[in-house]
């Protein structure tokens, strides 16, 4: 019987555990990137932090499977991610920071004290 630590703590790389690997969500969803992405949103300093790493974290997992080549993304597929590791880089280091970039780009379409802003 397969307990849930053992089945947590699978290598991947075993072939029960490889078919994890051939879609994105499939890879982010398997136990051992579930709890390297719960790390790194447990080790950030705040919640807007915790976003930023926990993007970080699943941009690195879907990569290593990329390169193990245990996971196959399509052109569009690959097009997202680039996009996504891109702006996640470039992110503002503050959530104050963040919120004045959208105020002032995107201010006119919401009321910010309508979301407690």
């Amino acid at each position: 019987m397969l307990s849930l630590s053992k089945w947590a703590n699978q290598d991947e790389s075993h072939s029960s555990g490889r078919e994890l690997l051939f879609s994105p969500q499939a890879a982010i969803l398997s136990p051992r990137a579930v709890c390297r992405i719960a790390k790194a949103i447990v080790g950030a300093p705040d919640t807007y932090r915790r976003t930023v790493a926990a993007g970080q974290t699943a941009v690195a997992i879907l990569r290593e499977g990329q390169a193990a080549g245990t996971l196959k993304l399509a052109p569009k597929e690959r097009n997202w991610l680039d996009r996504i590791e891109k702006e996640l880089q470039s992110s503002p280091a503050s959530e104050d920071e963040l919120l004045g970039q959208m105020s002032e780009t995107y201010g006119e379409f919401f009321l910010a004290s309508s979301y407690g802003l």
